[in-house]
This record gives structure tokens, sequence and C-alpha cells, in this order.
């Protein structure tokens, strides 16, 4: 989506999508997933600043900043916010994202230019990208140091910020994008095609239930497919598109597996095998051979190439370690 003319009547909408998207997350299998780990979901949410009563409440912003508010930080800061970001504050004065890499949107109040609380870190990236005159928006990764930033330095004709997700753990160490709410459009991309739900193949369970369970793996599917043709947030784009057609592509061949009544260990070697060869396609690029000799590269759009990794992530999520070597 562009993000031109985001409004606070944008992220509304918008925040209480998201905000129902991050409570879904919070799903039966999440306390399945940290027992073996001798945690509460309790505990582990309180780390991301969910306490009971706000869990309680179903609601994880809050109350719009006011005007003297954010006036107060443009005088602090010496700039206008850009427009998204200055709309969402608007909304919601912070978020919390349980869950999510970066865990906490900062108030008003917090939010300060990023050599001021992280001077070691810009001397240590300088010589690869000088990150002193960011501005950081977001608290930092629990165990990481993944947070959103925004450059006053590349703004666009309609007053927006570049975007940035900072991480030393990155390739290079940020990822652009050209607003505040590109940015957020692509975590809720993320977040909304993560597995998750029952059925999939616990640690413990028997071979056999490869096959009962098989069922489970398809719905991950169906499911994912859905989103990318009815959610007004992810759908309509050309990416979507292409994510759709490789996920409807797969969904036959693994529907095949199901029904070829195979005993359970050759079931779990064929999906091993196709969840490899899905992994193992060029990031990039591929070649189709002709058999006189010769190739023709062929490249692929990042839909495509999300695609691919949407049918790996699936299936490894449906075997559930049962994909690692022993």
């Amino acid at each position: 989506m562009e993000a031109q003319h985001v409004t606070t009547s944008d992220w509304k909408p918008w925040l209480a999508r998201w905000n129902s998207e991050l409570l879904e997350r919070i799903d039966p299998t999440l306390e399945n997933r940290l027992s073996g780990s001798g945690l509460t979901v309790e505990d582990t949410l309180l780390r991301y600043g969910v306490t009971p009563d706000v869990r309680a409440s179903g609601w994880l912003g809050y109350p719009a900043a006011t005007e003297k508010q954010l006036t107060e930080l443009e005088a602090r800061l010496g700039k206008p916010l850009p427009p998204s970001y200055r709309a969402f504050l608007e909304a919601s004065n912070g978020f919390l994202q349980p869950q999510i890499t970066v865990w906490r949107l900062l108030p008003a109040e917090e939010v300060e230019w990023f050599r001021v609380r992280n001077q070691k870190t810009i001397d240590i990236w300088k010589p690869v990208e000088d990150l002193s005159d960011m501005l950081e928006i977001s608290a930092r990764e629990l165990a990481g140091s993944a947070t959103y930033l925004l450059d006053p330095n590349v703004i666009a004709t309609d007053g927006e910020w570049e975007a940035l997700y900072y991480a030393h753990w990155l390739a290079s160490p940020s990822i652009r994008y050209p607003s505040f709410w590109d940015l957020m459009q692509e975590e809720y991309r993320k977040s909304v095609l993560y597995e998750r739900g029952t059925g999939q193949l616990r640690r413990d369970d028997d071979l056999q239930w490869i096959i009962l369970k098989f069922p489970a793996l398809v719905r991950q599917l169906e499911r994912k497919i859905h989103i990318l043709t009815q959610d007004p947030y992810v759908s309509g784009t050309q990416w979507s598109h292409d994510v759709v057609a490789v996920l409807e592509g797969a969904k036959p061949r693994i529907i095949e597996i199901q029904e070829g009544n195979s005993p359970p260990e050759i079931i779990l070697r064929q999906l091993q095998a196709l969840a490899v060869e899905y992994k193992d396609r060029s990031p990039e690029r591929s070649r189709t051979v002709y058999p006189g000799g010769g190739y023709r590269t062929q490249f692929h759009s990042e839909g495509t190439r999300h695609g691919w990794h949407q049918i790996t992530a699936t299936i490894w999520w449906y075997l559930n370690g049962r994909h690692r070597a022993k």
C-alpha cells in the first residue's frame, strides 16, 4: 500500500486489526510450546508488557497522544514528525506487540534520537551505514538489537521519512521502507502468514499420526491462501497474487502425498523432500535447461520467492522437528 496521505482515520481500523492479529497469536499452541521450557504464557507475556489487566481489556494500545504531547515532541526534536507516524501517535500513543521481534512502539515521551542511547552501536556501524541522525521510535528486541528507526535525511515529497528496520543480525544493518506506514504493513504481512493453530505433529507422537494429522497441513495452506486473497491489508497486490500462485501450485502436490496411501515413513520422506525442493530454489533466479544444451535464466518476483519460503515454512511447522537430522 502507498504511504501517501495516511491519516489517523486510516490507522484506527488498521490498529484494531493488528490488535486482533497479535492477540490471536496467543493461541492454545503457545502454552504447549512454552511448557517444554518450563515457562508460562503469563510470565512470557509480562516480558512484552502485557499484564493480566491488559490482556483482559483486549487492547494492546494506549490513549491517543494529545496535540500538546506531539508539539512538545516536535519541539524537542526540532523537526515536524512525518505524517504517517504523527497520525499513528494520534491514534495510539505507543503500542505493545507481543511475540513480535520489535515488541513495543514507544509513546511520544520516550521517542529520542538514536544517538542518545546507542552511540556504541552507531560507532560500530558507521563504516557501513551512518545511524547517528536516526530517530528511535521503538523499544529494542528483548534478546537482540532489532528496532524501528526513522530517517529525517530521506524525506519524500509528501513529507514522509524513510523507515528502517535495524538489527545487527541482518545481512546489512537495516532494511528500508518508504515510510513508517509501509514498515508496519510489512510487519502485519509477516505476522498473518505465520503458522499457528493446532494439528501439527507433537514431538512425542508416533509416526502414524502423520496420516491422521495431515489435514492440518492442508488447512494451513488454505488459511494463507484465504488471507492473501481476502485480507484488505494483504490482498490485491501483485505480490499477494504471486504468493497465492505458488501456494496453489504446491497444494495439489501435498494432497497427492496425502492420498497416496503410503506408509508413514514414506510420507515423512516425501514431505521432507518437497520442503527441501522449495527451500533450495534459487532466491533470485532459476535456470531452464534445454534438451539440446544451453539454458535460459528466469528471474522471479519477490512474491514468488516468498511463496517458496511459505511452502517450506508450512511443512516444517507441520513436521515440528521431524525434518531435522537425528
